[in-house]
């Protein structure tokens, strides 16, 4: 891999940003619900 890594092309680095970007966006989306969720569950259970 590190050989092959001097042949990416700007393209190729954008590409890469982006779906690293998504990822964590889609894991921190993720994350804020189910603290939500829990949120929400704890209210109910004492009321």
């Amino acid at each position: 891999m590190q050989q092959d890594s001097l042949h990416l092309t700007a393209e190729d680095l954008l590409l890469a940003r982006d779906e690293a970007q998504a990822v964590f966006g889609h894991y921190l989306n993720e994350h804020e619900l189910f603290d939500l969720a829990l949120d929400q569950w704890e209210i109910v259970r004492h009321l």
